[in-house]
């Protein structure tokens, strides 16, 4: 069906920023600002208690939590605060200090959301039919015949994307340090060094996995709904946010300011990216 496949995808993202400078010297200027942002996300298009997994919402198997309450968690405490501070130590021009640090929340595309709200078990189905499964799914039709649809039923074995109960949009904290210093007329030699941790990055695991619970393939979702139990999840992948990075770079730079009708930057960076999930 159409609407089995396309949806609209809302999402509020109300935010409020403010900043201000203070000067409390001729060579020291402080700037701050701090800024707050939420998303909301949409509700499922299928209600959580009628949704193909909800008897295994909020339950326990093999040791293993259900991860998901069968929703889409909004994210409404991104507080982001920023500082920077620009120093003259000596005040006479030729050498400059800057630090800044801040916190900065990123949003999360409605793409990664439309799984989870169509790709639920519930709203499209792969139609299966196996003779060695005939007195659970029925019989298999003689070639060259399709199965009726008067047959569609329950889905058997759907392949499901939820959101975990405990996601929340990713984070980036970060800070860098310069110096700045005039070594000759017109020409300054910067060094500067950066430095940023994202966390709750998203990530997608496999919540079927034979390694789960008891390591006893099929996993712990794999069976346990009607019919007779032996329906369950086929593939069930979780959405949330453990993921983790770390750029540390260290940044050497020359600027020739502009004089005698030219102007001339050149840096080299040497840094080093660490992440978890690529």
């Amino acid at each position: 069906m159409q609407e089995a496949g396309t949806q609209s995808i809302p999402q509020l993202e109300p935010a409020v920023f403010i900043q201000d400078k203070w000067q409390p010297s001729r060579n020291l200027t402080i700037q701050y600002g701090l800024r707050w942002e939420a998303q909301i996300e949409p509700d499922m298009i299928t209600p959580v208690s009628e949704v193909f997994y909800a008897p295994f919402i909020g339950a326990t198997r093999e040791g293993v939590e259900f991860p998901s309450e069968g929703t889409i968690p909004s994210d409404k405490k991104m507080f982001q605060p920023r500082l920077g501070i620009s120093w003259d130590p000596k005040g006479d021009g030729k050498t400059v200090v800057r630090a800044n640090g801040g916190i900065f929340y990123a949003r999360i595309a409605g793409l990664n959301v439309a799984s989870s709200r169509s790709t639920n078990g519930s709203r499209g189905q792969t139609l299966y039919r196996d003779s060695s499964l005939t007195a659970i799914l029925g019989p298999v039709p003689a070639y060259p015949n399709i199965i009726p649809q008067s047959e569609i039923g329950a889905p058997f074995l759907p392949d499901v994307f939820v959101f975990d109960k405990d996601f929340q949009n990713p984070r980036t904290y970060s800070a860098s340090l310069a110096v700045e210093r005039e070594i000759a007329s017109n020409l300054a030699l910067l060094v500067q060094y950066n430095h940023a941790k994202g966390v709750h990055i998203l990530r997608a695991l496999n919540g079927t996995d034979s390694l789960l619970g008891d390591g006893v393939a099929p996993g712990p979702w794999s069976a346990g709904l009607a019919p007779g139990g032996f329906n369950g999840i086929n593939a069930l992948t979780v959405i949330d946010s453990s993921a983790k990075s770390l750029y540390r770079g260290l940044t050497l730079g020359l600027t020739k300011k502009w004089s005698h009708n030219w102007q001339a930057q050149a840096n080299n960076t040497l840094s080093k990216d660490l992440s978890d999930d690529d």
